[in-house]
């Protein structure tokens, strides 16, 4: 998508496959919960429903809305 990994941001279910690769992978990484899984995964921003997506991306800054770090 012509974008460095540390620009892109990855959303996925599973703890090891989806958080944990993005992340190392140098991209921002947000977990859509998922209930199958009982620990946490360590990831930027936490969501229970993609529709959440849309508010988390559209926030100005990560200071203000607290999800994403940097």
């Amino acid at each position: 998508m012509g974008v460095d990994a540390e620009q892109a941001v990855y959303v996925g279910d599973h703890p090891d496959n989806d958080i944990r690769a993005s992340r190392e992978a140098g991209m921002k990484a947000v977990w859509k919960r998922n209930h199958q899984f009982v620990t946490m995964a360590e990831a930027d921003a936490v969501i229970d429903d993609l529709g959440e997506l849309i508010d988390l991306l559209l926030q100005k800054s990560p200071e203000e809305t607290g999800y994403l770090r940097g």
